[in-house]
């Protein structure tokens, strides 16, 4: 398996996964399509399998924070730990201080127990934030953040 940079191109595939994985609640192609062209804060990867991209990552990329707006392997090829080396592989981009943050159906348990083994912390939990009315839960991750004690002078 290896990782790369998705593209425009890569679009037929990554619209196949997301329509097959979330079904009802798949964006649109029009919304890939926006995610994948160049915008200065989009990181999109992809992971293959020979030369057959078998899941996705989709994010953005602000000064200090990073949300991982959707995430996808293809069925065929869940259960064999692609996810969690697609996290591991985009966790490593980042050198200086950043949030990761995200959002994970409640009831998504496999995610929630892959997340918290990446050593994300739920920190809040929206209320009716998917289509069929489940909550999200919202995540975070911090990379290279220092704790920072402050002193005062008496």
């Amino acid at each position: 398996m290896t990782t790369r940079y998705a593209k425009l191109s890569d679009l037929p595939d990554i619209l196949k996964i997301e329509q097959s994985v979330f079904k009802d609640e798949a964006w649109s192609e029009n919304m890939l399509a926006k995610e994948l062209e160049l915008f200065s804060c989009s990181r999109n990867m992809v992971i293959l399998h020979c030369t057959e991209i078998v899941g996705y990552l989709i994010s953005h990329v602000f000064l200090d924070e990073v949300h991982i707006l959707n995430l996808a392997i293809d069925i065929k090829f869940q259960s064999l730990g692609l996810s969690k080396m697609l996290l591991k592989k985009f966790l490593k981009n980042f050198t200086n201080p950043v949030k990761i943050i995200l959002e994970v159906k409640e009831n998504n348990y496999i995610a929630i127990n892959l997340y918290k083994k990446l050593e994300f912390d739920s920190i809040n939990t929206r209320k009716n934030y998917y289509k069929d009315g489940k909550n999200a839960i919202t995540m975070e991750k911090k990379i290279n953040y220092k704790n920072v004690l402050v002193s005062t002078k008496r």
